[in-house]
């Protein structure tokens, strides 16, 4: 089978996935809760509005990881919408990601061993909860404190802190999820290692250059002067580099005792 047949293979394997991820986009892009009545009773149901949830979300990231002291405001009349539809996006690829896991796994089983397909719904339970765990570490500990020390560099200069819509949902969910994917390190050592692609021991052998990328990596993805958000990255990075070192160590050690 040439590449290009390989590609077409694979994306007709994550199709079901792209028609999930646009149909979430456009449910939070386009609706929101009304209240309707039905019978005489009255119930908050899911319609469409201009009050969307992407909208309704909005308030609540500005509300929650902004500081008091800043401003969001809208330059021109594109950006509130594509505002409303990265929000739009970036929800939906978090709620559909166990399911294109899935499907890229499902992909791939033809080349694995009986064994190996067994453990797949495990790897994808742990993918997921590595992502979303990613995800919320950016949201209540990274973000916050990347936003409140950058901005307090505005104070100093007495200059008016403002953050375009744009901007500001853009770069939330970038981080976010870019670090709900760092967080999928232990299971990209751990399939690395399994495949026969790298040797256990390159993960300790080289381990001061990998935290050296690390420490770019976050410097790169918090731009904060002071080195603090860049610590606070790094080191859980870290600890899953440390997890997944231990991980790999433990499959080798199996998997000689079953030869």
């Amino acid at each position: 089978m040439t590449l290009l047949e390989e590609l077409k293979e694979f994306l007709k394997s994550i199709l079901l996935w792209i028609y999930f991820f646009l149909g979430f986009t456009i449910f939070f892009f386009g609706f929101g809760l009304k209240q309707i009545e039905i019978l005489g009773k009255r119930f908050f149901l899911p319609a469409p509005t201009i009050y969307s949830f992407a909208a309704q979300f909005f308030k609540y990231l500005q509300e929650n990881l902004l500081p008091p002291q800043v401003e969001v405001v809208v330059l021109n009349p594109l950006n509130a919408f594509l505002a409303q539809i990265m929000i739009g996006l970036s929800l939906a690829f978090i709620f559909t990601f166990p399911l294109l896991l899935y499907r890229v796994i499902k992909f791939i089983s033809p080349a694995l061993y009986e064994k190996e397909k067994k453990a797949v719904s495990k790897v994808v339970i742990f993918c997921v909860i590595l992502f979303i765990s990613g995800c919320l570490f950016a949201y209540f500990i990274l973000i916050p404190s990347t936003f409140k020390i950058l901005y307090s560099f505005a104070s100093v200069l007495e200059a008016s802190p403002l953050f375009t819509a744009y901007e500001f949902v853009s770069l939330t969910f970038v981080l976010a999820i870019a670090v709900g994917i760092m967080f999928q390190i232990p299971i990209f050592m751990v399939l690395l290692s399994r495949l026969g692609l790298v040797d256990t021991n390159f993960w300790k052998k080289n381990r001061k250059y990998i935290f050296l990328g690390f420490l770019i990596f976050s410097a790169i993805i918090t731009p904060d002067g002071t080195g603090v958000t860049m610590l606070l990255l790094f080191f859980p990075l870290a600890g899953l580099y440390f997890l997944g070192y231990s991980l790999t160590i433990k499959k080798q050690k199996k998997s000689n005792l079953e030869n």
